[in-house]
């Protein structure tokens, strides 16, 4: 029998979910599009009385060639200064960012979530969540990555939320899940800042497993201004807002799509969450019968009591049509 819940179930990314999303025709853009305006409400309440404003704008998504962004935030001439932040994890790694580029400088190369600066109305900081098309093996992996450095080239903070654990890392430093390196995790936020310029900016990767709540990350602006994003707010208002998510491809009774995808590690975690959630879905129906039991059972005097008088009645005025229960005749 088929087990779901409106929670997710699992402390950060559900695997029974993301694996159904990464199939073929398996809805991953739909989820892209409710998770990118997940992630901006959230932005929204951090930066409404700041000097910043955002916009969610037509992503990197690498066949049309868009030139605005996922998430646009931009910085205002008015408003309170951001306090200081810190993520609520550490960069597995830290990269300088000419490493990550891979392209000659002369390159010509096409351009995804911005924040604005209301001073200057220029975009400052971009969000994206990849999509399978975005990484590599794909054929349109370099398509992106020549939008990737155009975006970074033109200055703008570039964060990429990468929740894709069957395909490889974005770049070659980090280690591959898919490949079971040492080391490797499924998901990746990666936080690019080519301050004070492309030669000299540096890359931030933030790593989370499969048991992991989705980090906090400090998300750099224009100067030293930085905001504190949490995603695990922002996935699990994605995952509730959808019965397609939590009722239709999250079912904790099959193991989740493309099972071998996961470390064998990951894989036992991933059948003691379900055993664990079984069995606590079966306690669950228990107590439900023990309550509607105890009920019964408290109730049931005075329903014989009420019989037993109809039936007295009945007995006082066998020619009374008149229902002594329900008053009809």
């Amino acid at each position: 029998m088929a087990i779901r819940s409106k929670k997710n179930l699992y402390p950060g990314i559900n695997p029974h979910l993301n694996s159904a999303l990464q199939q073929p025709n398996g809805g991953w853009q739909g989820f892209h599009a409710t998770h990118i305006n997940d992630i901006a409400n959230v932005l929204e309440s951090l930066l409404e009385e700041t000097k910043y404003y955002l916009d969610t704008e037509k992503s990197l998504q690498v066949k049309e060639k868009p030139s605005r962004p996922d998430i646009l935030i931009m910085k205002r001439m008015e408003g309170k200064g951001l306090a200081p932040t810190q993520s609520s994890i550490a960069p597995m790694l830290t990269l300088p960012m000419m490493e990550t580029l891979g392209f000659d400088e002369d390159e010509d190369v096409p351009l995804g979530v911005v924040i604005y600066s209301e001073e200057t109305r220029a975009p400052v900081t971009r969000i994206e969540v990849l999509s399978p098309t975005n990484k590599p093996p794909s054929k349109d992996f370099d398509d992106y990555v020549l939008i990737r450095r155009q975006t970074l080239e033109d200055g703008l903070r570039l964060i990429e939320v990468d929740y894709i654990h069957q395909r490889h890392p974005l770049f070659p430093h980090i280690p591959s899940y898919k490949y079971e390196e040492p080391g490797a995790s499924p998901y990746h936020i990666i936080v690019s800042d080519p301050r004070p310029n492309i030669e000299g900016g540096q890359i931030f990767v933030y790593c989370f497993g499969l048991m992991d709540e989705l980090p906090k990350i400090s998300i750099p602006l224009s100067g030293d201004d930085k905001v504190l994003l949490d995603f695990g707010i922002a996935y699990t208002h994605t995952f509730e807002s959808r019965k397609l998510y939590w009722e239709m491809l999250a079912d904790y009774s099959q193991l989740p799509a493309h099972f071998a995808s996961y470390t064998p590690d990951d894989q036992e975690k991933i059948r003691a969450r379900m055993t664990q959630i079984a069995q606590d879905n079966l306690s669950e129906q228990q107590n439900g019968d023990s309550i509607k039991k105890e009920l019964v059972s408290r109730h049931q005097p005075a329903f014989e009591q009420c019989v037993a008088a109809a039936k007295r009645r009945l007995e006082r005025f066998p020619h009374n049509t008149h229902h002594p229960l329900t008053g009809s005749n």
